[in-house]
């Protein structure tokens, strides 16, 4: 059979289904968690430390939703194929407006590369 064989499909779904309940259920998490806290971290964030935490502490939650974290892995191409469809449509102004939008993007990657240093740094220390 191949992996898009209906009967292979309907047969997985409530591995599936299980899987992405609990996915969701820690981003619902997250948006509780920063909503209660205001912390300064975006909710998606917060949601995925709760599932890192959930793997490292619940047995049995790697395989619970190893399937619907495959299923989200193989669909992230259809999650960065529209912000390109958009720069495409609007390329005139892009293009228009390119000098400043190639400095953010020069600036907020260098800054993140110094952020992500400086916290590996203070991580291995310890």
């Amino acid at each position: 059979m191949s992996r898009k064989d209906p009967a292979r499909i309907l047969r997985d779904l409530p591995s599936v289904a299980g899987g992405l309940l609990v996915l969701i259920a820690c981003l619902g998490a997250g948006y509780g968690v920063q909503a209660l806290t205001q912390l300064p971290v975006p909710p998606s964030v917060i949601g995925l430390a709760l599932y890192a935490a959930l793997l490292l502490f619940v047995p049995g939650a790697e395989r619970l939703t190893k399937p619907a974290a495959g299923l989200l892995v193989r669909l992230l191409g259809a999650l960065i194929v529209p912000p390109f469809v958009a720069l495409w449509l609007f390329r005139e102004t892009v293009a228009a407006d390119a000098a400043p939008i190639l400095l953010i993007l020069t600036a907020t990657s260098i800054a993140s590369a110094f952020v992500t240093a400086a916290v590996y740094r203070q991580l291995t220390r310890a």
